[in-house]
């Protein structure tokens, strides 16, 4: 029989990445029945916050969808539900199991009346929290990153350890990205597999001359970053090279949360984030993608995205040697430091159609939905 599904997530219309794309696509496959997507929380507190115009901009539109969709809605065989919780998500430790109890009872009273699903898929620490009060179920754990190495995250730091640890032993199955984190989750569960990231291929089916006029009266060569713009940069490599080569333009595209009095190069250019369906056309306008990340513990536990939408586009890519990268490198240029960074950079600018190609043919097989073919098969 057809499986049903609770998929505990971040927001549903949050900016979509890895936990959107595969509820999604599950959601589709002859083996499942039905998906409850479970997004993270609403509080009191929250709402609070609204009535006085302080809350953030995305509890604002949470709020402004429950009271236009309520607690829980249909889109298409996915039931998106909305806990409430009368405590802040993240309350004091002495407080937290009353409020699991009561994000536990709201998730229950938006399922329909006596509903056992048979598989709880669980993708945040955060879940372990209230999946103690749910029982006879398969858990699957898509650990997508090591969470712990958040460095806004220091206040509960030693319980986000807890409860990713948690959760691994109790999993049935564990997801991960990256070879480096199943190597540190190997030590808690057998049963784990690597699933990297992929692109969505409906979005990045585009011609070659579909580029955006954003980037125009920059000077070219045009070296391009999409994402955000934070502590994951390798900020003094991006500085570095551009003093080095003060003729190339480096454009670093999304929303920025860096130091405002950081003080950059003439050569380096910044543009807002702007939506996924204009990512092809910002990438196709590179003439280098960059992929000049830290590497961390936190970096290195990840798959970027953006590897795979920038392969979609043919683009040649350079990249720091990052462990989410590297089983890629037949595709991407690694380095270690500035100056290999900027060699790479000199081999890609001269790269010829036919490299560019194959990039492209081998990133338009690494799609959301190769990755659910492969997911199927767990359930």
């Amino acid at each position: 029989m057809p499986a049903n599904i609770v998929y505990f997530a971040d927001q549903w219309d949050n900016k979509w990445r890895r936990r959107q794309q595969i509820a999604l696509r599950i959601s589709r496959l002859p083996e499942v029945e039905k998906l409850f997507y479970v997004e993270l929380p609403l509080s009191l507190t929250s709402f609070t916050k609204l009535i006085f115009g302080k809350a953030d901009k995305e509890s604002t539109q949470r709020w402004e969808r429950v009271f236009k969709k309520g607690f829980s809605f249909d889109i298409g065989r996915i039931t998106i539900i909305t806990p409430f919780s009368f405590l802040p998500f993240f309350t004091p430790k002495a407080l937290r199991s009353l409020n699991a109890i009561l994000v536990a009872k709201s998730i229950i009273s938006k399922l329909p009346k006596g509903f056992k699903p048979d598989i709880y898929w669980s993708s945040l620490p955060f879940d372990a929290l209230w999946l103690k009060y749910f029982n006879n179920y398969k858990l699957i754990y898509d650990c997508s990153e090591q969470f712990s190495e958040f460095s806004n995250w220091d206040d509960i730091r030693q319980s986000i350890i807890e409860w990713d640890e948690n959760l691994t032993k109790a999993a049935d199955q564990v997801f991960v990205q990256t070879d480096h984190l199943r190597n540190i989750k190997a030590q808690f569960n057998k049963n784990i597999t690597v699933i990297p990231n992929a692109v969505d291929e409906n979005v990045f089916s585009f011609t070659a001359g579909d580029v955006s006029d954003t980037l125009k009266g920059i000077p070219r060569p045009i070296l391009g970053y999409v994402g955000s713009i934070n502590y994951r940069l390798d900020v003094d490599l991006i500085k570095n090279i551009a003093t080095a080569r003060p003729d190339w333009s480096i454009v670093l595209v999304g929303n920025n949360s860096l130091d405002a009095q950081t003080d950059w190069p003439k050569n380096v250019y910044f543009t807002p984030g702007m939506a996924y369906k204009e990512m092809p056309g910002i990438i196709a306008s590179f003439d280098v993608c960059l992929l000049p990340h830290l590497s961390n513990k936190l970096v290195d536990s990840e798959s970027p995205i953006k590897l795979f939408d920038y392969m979609a586009t043919g683009k040649p890519i350079v990249s720091q040697s990052l462990a989410g990268v590297r089983p890629y490198v037949e595709y991407v240029y690694l380095a270690e430091n500035k100056d290999q960074f900027i060699d790479a950079v000199e081999k890609a600018l001269k790269e010829d159609n036919a490299t560019k190609m194959k990039r492209k043919e081998f990133g338009l097989t690494q799609t959301w939905d190769n990755r659910v073919n492969q997911i199927k098969g767990y359930l």
